[in-house]
């Protein structure tokens, strides 16, 4: 369902949006939208399909013409940081784990080249596969493409690249530390 403006302080724990913004919601319960804060410009997207949830809090924080879209299935088990200050993108396949950590989609601070005073670091997009678990305190930088059924280890700081399905990402900065892995939720015998 798509959230009519003058439900949102209703809807979310706090939410403070610009004009033009939609927020559409999926098969979220109410208890767990109290849990979400959401700081966001003019002529942002935000899409939240399905959650599962134990102890957790999303903080969205969003400049001018941002989308974050939230595919079905996500669990969440902690505090969780989407944060877009420029306008970009962050896409989030489905089915994903979720501890505490944080997502961005841009420095904070320009970077300028000293021999032709341009801007070197423009925001970039954060695209994230199916089936993903991000362990305690992960980092995911602009830039970041991380495939499908992989998993992010605790203290993992992901730059800018793609990186491959079924993989173990850890370390500081990021490596593939594992292949031909997969996760599940579940603890198997």
């Amino acid at each position: 369902k798509l959230v009519a403006p003058a439900a949102m302080n209703e809807t979310f724990g706090s939410c403070n949006i610009g004009s033009n913004t939609q927020i559409d919601i999926g098969q979220v319960g109410s208890s767990f939208l109290k849990r979400i804060h959401i700081t966001a410009g003019n002529d942002c997207h935000i899409v939240l399909k399905s959650f599962r949830a134990l102890n957790s809090t999303i903080g969205i924080s969003m400049s001018n013409s941002c989308v974050l879209e939230i595919a079905e299935g996500q669990n969440f088990n902690g505090v969780c940081l989407f944060q877009l200050p420029e306008p970009s993108r962050i896409i989030v396949g489905s089915d994903c784990g979720w501890a505490d950590g944080i997502v961005l989609t841009s420095d904070y601070h320009s970077l300028i080249d000293a021999s032709s005073g341009r801007r070197i670091n423009h925001a970039k997009d954060v695209t994230i596969g199916d089936r993903v678990c991000f362990c305690r305190d992960f980092t995911i930088l602009k830039g970041a493409n991380i495939g499908n059924d992989s998993v992010v280890a605790a203290k993992a700081l992901v730059t800018s690249g793609t990186y491959e399905n079924n993989v173990v990402l850890a370390g500081n900065p990021a490596k593939v530390v594992k292949r031909n892995i997969a996760w599940d939720i579940s603890l198997l015998p």
